[in-house]
């Protein structure tokens, strides 16, 4: 066999072999892949519950922080400034946990989880108190949230506090 035929038969095997080896580092890589966003998955996940427990795990230890709460959630406007701050910051604190999901989300409206995000979102807001707190602080919270928020709990925002 001549040198140049054997060298191109070789060359010939080596691309063969060189495509198998690159159509199996692609198939190493897609699994690789698809096994890290179901961690992540499961991490972003574990985080969201965790986030929640936070202001449960504090109303639970703070009988003086549940009864603000709970009277904050009547009339946020009768508590004083002090009791006004602890109970705009345990609402911020739930619902940051819900806007966190939401922002998390391709698609909030579809996502299976949304149903629970709008529970989570109606113990902090669906009072007369959790509307004052909407109302006064819903600027702390990303605008599509806002929007959001506002369309799944009917919450009408009075004019002069509307953001652009």
């Amino acid at each position: 066999m001549d040198h140049q035929i054997f060298a191109q038969l070789l060359g010939n095997y080596g691309e063969f072999v060189g495509a198998v080896g690159v159509v199996i580092t692609l198939g190493y890589l897609a699994v690789q892949i698809k096994q890290n966003r179901t961690q992540t998955q499961s991490q972003i996940e574990q985080s969201l519950y965790e986030q929640w427990q936070t202001p449960a795990k504090i109303m639970a230890d703070s009988p003086q922080l549940a009864d603000v709460f709970c009277r904050g959630q009547k009339s946020r406007s009768a508590l004083t400034e002090a009791e006004q701050m602890q109970f705009d910051m345990f609402c911020s604190l739930g619902i940051n946990t819900v806007e966190f999901a939401f922002r998390l989300s391709e698609d909030a409206d579809t996502d299976p989880d949304g149903p629970t995000w709008i529970s989570i979102a109606e113990f902090f807001l669906d009072s007369p108190g959790g509307r004052e707190f909407w109302y006064e602080r819903r600027d702390l919270f990303f605008a599509g949230f806002q929007k959001w928020i506002e369309r799944h709990l009917d919450i009408a925002v009075p004019p002069h506090n509307l953001s652009s």
